[in-house]
């Protein structure tokens, strides 16, 4: 079997599959034990963004989708296709939910083949044999969000107190961008955990006006969790908005997040498919996504706080 898990996701709080009907494509010519996919099981989040996704990786890859599931609150267990599946096929995750969905149901790691197309904290589960990351560099981010807003005040960034190498290149090109801009911008946090992090917002609330999210879940709080609901009433608290690395991540709050290109991700799902399962993982090249910046969030915040 060959399992591939493909994962961006959008703020789902209950995970669950409700399938839906899919146009049957078995007439398509099928690919022999070359190393290539040939069944496709595609399980995705219930978003009209990943309906994009599948229209165009149909497109791309005729005769490949075997079923559509669609990951819903109302949902319970895994397609009975799942049991199914040969070594020759795969199950491709669209979104967050459905990953996390996939792999709390499964007991254990299948020993085909995994891939995740995802925000880089989609899922800790389990190694990806493939990694198509979604998101926009930090440092890409906080420039778009200087072309923006010009006056922007402080950007805060909570990095993990056990931080990688991966944090640490993401820090150090966000001083960079600092130096560039010839401004005291930056207020970097270390923290060991979600709980610290909201302390260290309350900490630098009267200097910071927007927080700059890293794509590193242990300085944020589980999604749907009491703690997350905390967070985001200090954020509100302190007047602090935030730019997103996802669009799943604290939307509600953002005044800046990534939207991906469907399109591009699904040709480019498409092509790693097309491609022997490397021994120990790949990590994909991304199609570059798109940052938007909403300046109005701002701006009503700043009125708010000159009365």
């Amino acid at each position: 079997m060959r399992v591939l898990a493909f994962a961006l996701g959008i703020g789902s709080m209950a995970l669950a599959f409700a399938t839906s009907s899919a146009p049957s494509d078995s007439a398509a010519p099928r690919v022999a034990a070359s190393g290539l996919a040939q069944d496709v099981l595609l399980l995705r989040d219930d978003r009209e963004c990943f309906e994009v996704f599948e229209r165009e990786f149909r497109r791309a890859w005729p005769g490949r989708v075997l079923e559509t599931v669609t990951v819903s609150p109302k949902s319970r267990a895994l397609p009975a296709a799942t049991s199914k599946l040969s070594e020759q096929d795969c199950i491709v995750c669209v979104g967050r939910a459905s990953v996390r969905f996939l792999t709390r149901r499964l007991s254990e790691r299948p020993s085909c083949r995994v891939s995740y197309v995802a925000a880089p904290d989609a899922s800790k589960s389990w190694a990806a044999d493939d990694v198509l990351p979604i998101h926009v560099p930090p440092s890409v981010r906080l420039t778009e969000l200087l072309r923006a807003i010009p006056d922007i005040g402080k950007v805060g960034v909570l990095v993990p107190a056990d931080s990688d190498a991966s944090t640490r290149a993401a820090v150090a090109a966000l001083r960079a961008v600092e130096t560039a801009a010839r401004r005291d911008l930056l207020e970097v946090q270390s923290v060991s955990n979600a709980g610290a992090a909201i302390e260290a917002i309350a900490r630098f609330s009267n200097r910071v006006e927007v927080l700059l999210l890293l794509p590193d879940r242990r300085v944020l709080p589980p999604a749907g969790s009491r703690l997350e609901l905390e967070f985001l009433r200090t954020l509100v608290r302190h007047g602090i908005w935030v730019a997103s690395h996802d669009p799943e991540t604290m939307p509600s709050r953002a005044i800046q997040w990534v939207r991906p290109d469907f399109v591009a991700l699904a040709r480019s799902l498409v092509r790693a498919l097309q491609l022997p399962r490397a021994p120990k993982g790949a990590v994909i090249e991304s199609p570059p996504g798109v940052v938007r910046t909403v300046t109005a969030n701002l701006e009503k915040l700043r009125s708010s706080r000159r009365r």
